[in-house]
């Protein structure tokens, strides 16, 4: 591991930047520290790699739409090289209800988004939390999206993923998070559609986990962040 670092930190086409603790959600917001005005930013995880090509497609898709804040992308499934989950065929403008499932690894965003909004990720959400461990990419969207931002979607492939991910796998854990999500983006309103996504994702999580357990941890979720976790959340933010 170190071997590895002390070739990042001699490289003079990347900046290294380790921070304490865990959370993948601290550490985008140590990255977007280092974002430059008038650029076009877009978040990797480690587990991914770009498309031959993606730095072209991504700025030919901004030029191709000029008053988008955020596009969207395509990521490829790089066993077999299809898409990694259902898209839309065809360009569009996103919506509230189309961003849901939105991972970071397929979004791009002028950079002086970042500096005119203030948005970061939401700490409490995401991989390496205590509380709320998925959703923080999606939060981060529907937050912009909220602010009035125009995001777009260019059905490009930029980037492969191994076919599973932290997203797809259907502990209590996670299936309580994404309650959390559902609160967060929501409010109230979040406790039925966290009863909706139960039921329409039942054929896809049924072989994990039965649709009543599935029902309760994400109802579970939901009232715990409207209950206890907004709260807590707020809190948070007042320091990051």
């Amino acid at each position: 591991m170190e071997r590895f670092v002390d070739e990042l930190t001699r490289r003079c086409d990347l900046v290294y930047s380790r921070i304490a603790g865990s959370g993948v959600a601290k550490n985008r917001n140590n990255c977007l520290q280092y974002i430059e005005p008038g650029s076009i930013s877009f978040i990797c995880d480690d587990d991914v790699s770009f498309c031959e090509g993606a730095q072209e497609k991504i700025l030919e898709a901004f030029s191709k739409i000029p008053d988008a804040d955020v596009v969207t992308f395509k990521i490829g499934n790089e066993t077999t090289n299809a898409d990694l989950k259902p898209y839309p065929k065809r360009a569009m403008k996103h919506t509230l209800r189309s961003l849901s499932g939105i991972g970071a690894t397929e979004v791009a965003f002028r950079s002086d988004v970042i500096f005119d909004s203030g948005v970061l990720f939401d700490t409490c959400f995401g991989p390496g939390t205590s509380d709320y461990p998925t959703g923080e990419d999606y939060i981060f969207v529907t937050d912009l999206y909220r602010l009035g931002y125009r995001l777009y979607f260019e059905p490009v492939t930029v980037v492969s993923h191994p076919p599973k991910s932290t997203g797809t796998t259907w502990s209590e854990k996670i299936v309580f998070g994404k309650g959390a999500v559902w609160a967060r983006v929501y409010g109230y309103k979040g406790v039925l559609i966290a009863l909706l996504f139960a039921l329409k994702k039942y054929g896809v999580y049924r072989k994990e986990i039965s649709f009543f357990r599935f029902l309760s941890s994400i109802q579970r979720g939901s009232l715990d962040y409207l209950f206890r976790g907004r709260k807590k959340c707020k809190e948070l933010l007042k320091f990051r």
